[in-house]
């Protein structure tokens, strides 16, 4: 009898201990600051571990608000020496003197706004017209200065894919013509239907115009007008118009892409305007497999920049496209270099052929 009394306290003892540890919270795992909540403060050990861990946290805070502070003034210092940045991509021969003037004339605001970029939370905000305006002028005249500043600032400027965006404008405006690449996407799309693909040649082309400022009813005109959207009294005197049009070579229609106002452009700065139109053509879906245009000096010294050579001996008439890598043949225009050869003979009075024959002026006299 007595053992059967005694078995009934254990068994009731055993039941009121697992009732008991039932009710028990459970064991969680406290990494974290945020872990911890105010049923953890009836345990003796838990304040003490609260503590530590509040202190671990504060620790990391500190260390990072001093990476970030550090971080801040590099980029003050940065943003304060811009113009040395403009000095340093000058001295590197990334961009000419007049080049490094217009970039100057478009730095009314933004050294401040790329500070203001680089913070944290900042970088989808909508781009400042400052902004805009000085990003589009330094990749047009030099890709690498445009990378260089890139570069430096944090990524701060936009991707060179957003600014073949931007540089499209509407109602004939200069730089590379928005309804003119709606046009020729509707044109590569119904190729592409038809199992076909257009292939264009790319033909730039100088022209001269009369120095004159003029208002228009918004704004005055006449100014070097790179599509930029840079409106400035200070800019020089537009004295040519380059222009861009594409000639298609597997169709009968050809269409002009582009135009900008300049005072002078060297063969670099041709040449990376050439590169962005090939960028924006391929971005249609449109091949470009030769480039055409007048043999001046200027223009064969810009279609030796990419890497060709057009000269007597081991000739290379190609250059890589920027993006596909493919041969794009270099043409001089034939009409043009026959006027030159004319006027080479009329100025000397004659030439010496390979075999040694003389070419007089007098016979064509």
């Amino acid at each position: 009898m007595k053992e059967r009394i005694i078995l009934k306290r254990q068994n009731s003892y055993e039941e009121q201990s697992n009732s008991d540890m039932k009710s028990l919270p459970k064991k969680k795992r406290c990494c974290y600051l945020g872990d911890f909540d105010e049923s953890d403060m009836r345990f003796p050990t838990k304040p003490v571990k609260i503590l530590q861990k509040a202190k671990e946290e504060k620790m990391k805070k500190n260390r990072k608000l001093k990476a970030l502070q550090q971080q801040n003034g590099k980029l003050k210092k940065r943003v304060a020496s811009l113009q040395q940045i403009l000095k340093e991509i000058k001295k590197r021969s990334f961009v000419t003197d007049a080049a490094s003037d217009v970039l100057e004339l478009s730095l009314t605001g933004p050294a401040e706004q790329l500070l203001k970029r680089t913070q944290v939370g900042t970088s989808k905000e909508k781009y400042p017209d400052e902004l805009r305006a000085f990003a589009l002028i330094l990749h047009f005249y030099s890709n690498k200065a445009y990378e260089y500043v890139r570069r430096t600032f944090s990524t701060s400027l936009p991707h060179p894919a957003t600014l073949r965006r931007w540089c499209k404008t509407v109602e004939g405006n200069p730089g590379f013509t928005h309804e003119a690449f709606i046009i020729l996407k509707q044109k590569s799309t119904e190729a592409m239907s038809a199992g076909k693909k257009i292939i264009c040649c790319l033909i730039v082309d100088e022209i001269s115009i009369r120095k004159h400022i003029e208002w228009d009813g918004d704004k005055f005109s006449g100014y070097v007008d790179l599509g930029t959207q840079l409106d400035n009294d200070c800019l020089p005197p537009a004295k040519q118009a380059l222009t861009f049009m594409l000639n298609a070579l597997n169709a009968n229609w050809k269409i002009p892409v582009a135009y900008i106002l300049i005072d002078s452009l060297n063969a670099l700065e041709r040449s990376n305007l050439i590169s962005e139109c090939l960028r924006l053509v391929f971005d249609i879906d449109v091949e470009v497999t030769a480039l055409t245009f007048d043999g001046t000096s200027v223009n064969i010294s810009t279609a030796n920049s990419p890497g060709p050579k057009i000269q007597e001996k081991d000739m290379k008439p190609y250059f890589p496209h920027p993006i596909t890598s493919e041969k794009v043949f270099v043409i001089l225009d034939v009409c043009h270099i026959l006027k030159l050869v004319r006027n080479t003979l009329a100025s000397k009075g004659s030439i010496v052929n390979q075999n040694g024959d003389i070419i007089k002026w007098d016979y064509i006299k």
